[in-house]
C-alpha cells in the first residue's frame, strides 16, 4: 500500500483558525466534518488506505481501514481532501510523505479575496477593509446584499443585509478576516462548478450542476448527459474564462485538485454569467460526483439530506463509551 488517504472537509474552518488543533480535533470540531471524513471510503482504490478517527459500523468496514491514533500506519504517502497543518503534524510523527504546495499560498488561493481580485465581480461589489468602508457600504441601496467573510464555507460565514442596519455578527466577521467581500443579492439561475487539476497542464475533469439551499447550504450535484440544459452556452464560456486564474495559481506554484463556483444570475433584465464565485483549491462534492459516475450512466444525482435510511456514509459512530453518535444527515447517489 503506497499511499493513505484522509478526508479533511474541514479545510476552510481549519483555514479560518489557522490549524490550532490536533489533525482529529479538528474533525470533531463539527458533527459534519467526521461523517463526511468517510468520504474517501467511495473513491479509494483498493491498493489505497483510508484513515480515520473511529471505526465505522458495518457494512462500512474495511481491511485498507485504518485509526488516526495508532502509531504505525501502512503506506509511504498521505493524500488528503485539502491541504492540512494538522495533517502535515501528524504524518511527519509518523514517517509519511505529505506532499503539499506551500501553506501560504494554498490559504491565499482558498481566500475569497483571491477569487474577487482575479475575475469579474457582481455589478456593485465592493471589498472592505475597514468597519467605515463596511458601513458606507451597507448604507448604499438597493437591498438585500450580503457580506462574506475570506474563509466562509457551505453558506456561512456571512451576513444578508436587507437595510443599512449593520447585524451584531458583522464586526466578529470582520475580525476574524480582517476584510470582507460586499455584494449585492442577486437572483440565481443556475449554479455549476467545474472540477480540475494542475499539474505540469491544466486538466480539466469535468463540469457538475449544483443545487444550494435559499442560505447557501450544499444540497446536489448533478453529472450527466444535457444536465445543463439552456444553461451549457454559459459553462462553456466558464470554462475558457477560468483558464487564465487556473494558469495563475499555476504560475504561482499551486499544484493539485482545483474546484470552481460559478451561477448564471439576472441583472436588470440581462442574463449574466458570473464565472468565479469562488475557488476550492481541494476535492469538491462534484468531484466526488464525476468519480461516482459509471459507463452507461445517463444522469447521477449526489445528493446531502436529513437521514431517509442507508446511504453512501455512516449512519453512527461507536464511541470508546460505549455511546451511539448518531449523524443526522446522509448522502445519496442516484443513476439513471
Amino acid at each position: 500500500m503506497d499511499s493513505v488517504l484522509i478526508g479533511n472537509i474541514n479545510f476552510e474552518w481549519e483555514l479560518g483558525t489557522n490549524g490550532a488543533l490536533s489533525l482529529e480535533a479538528s474533525l470533531w470540531s463539527h458533527r459534519n466534518f467526521v461523517q463526511l471524513s468517510y468520504l474517501p471510503l467511495l473513491y479509494a482504490k483498493e491498493d489505497e488506505g483510508v484513515c480515520v478517527t473511529h471505526l465505522p459500523p458495518e457494512p462500512f468496514i474495511r481491511d485498507n481501514l485504518f485509526l488516526m491514533s495508532e502509531e504505525t500506519i501502512p503506506g509511504k504517502e498521505v493524500r488528503s481532501w485539502a491541504y492540512s497543518p494538522s495533517i502535515e503534524a501528524w504524518a511527519k510523527k509518523r514517517g509519511l510523505l505529505y506532499q503539499h504546495p506551500p501553506f501560504p499560498l494554498v490559504r491565499e488561493l482558498a481566500s475569497k479575496v483571491f477569487s474577487f481580485t482575479h475575475a469579474p465581480v457582481l455589478p456593485g461589489a465592493s471589498l472592505l477593509h475597514s468597519m467605515q468602508e463596511v458601513s458606507d457600504w451597507a448604507a448604499k441601496g438597493p437591498y438585500p446584499k450580503v457580506l462574506k467573510s475570506p474563509f466562509g464555507y457551505s453558506g456561512r460565514e456571512k451576513a444578508i443585509l436587507d437595510g443599512p442596519a449593520l447585524p451584531m455578527e458583522v464586526s466578529k466577521l470582520f475580525e476574524n478576516g480582517g476584510v470582507l467581500i460586499g455584494e449585492p443579492w442577486v437572483p440565481r439561475l443556475c449554479d455549476f462548478s467545474t472540477q480540475w487539476e494542475i499539474g505540469e497542464e491544466i486538466h480539466f475533469v469535468g463540469a457538475t450542476l449544483m443545487e444550494n439551499s435559499e442560505s447557501g447550504v450544499y444540497s446536489k450535484t448533478r453529472v450527466g448527459e444535457n444536465v445543463f440544459g439552456q444553461f451549457q452556452s454559459y459553462v462553456d464560456e466558464h470554462i475558457e474564462k477560468v483558464k487564465v486564474t487556473l494558469k495563475t495559481m499555476q504560475d504561482k506554484g499551486f499544484y493539485g485538485p482545483v474546484g470552481i463556483d460559478s451561477m448564471v444570475y439576472k441583472h436588470k433584465g440581462e442574463t449574466l454569467l458570473h464565472p468565479i464565485v469562488e475557488i476550492n483549491p481541494r476535492r469538491t462534492m462534484g468531484w466526488v460526483a464525476l468519480k461516482l459516475m459509471k459507463e452507461g450512466v445517463r444522469e447521477l444525482t449526489l445528493s446531502s439530506e436529513y437521514s431517509r435510511g442507508p446511504g453512501l456514509l455512516p449512519d453512527n459512530l461507536i464511541l470508546a463509551d460505549g455511546k451511539k453518535f448518531p449523524f443526522r444527515k446522509q448522502l445519496y447517489v442516484d443513476m439513471i
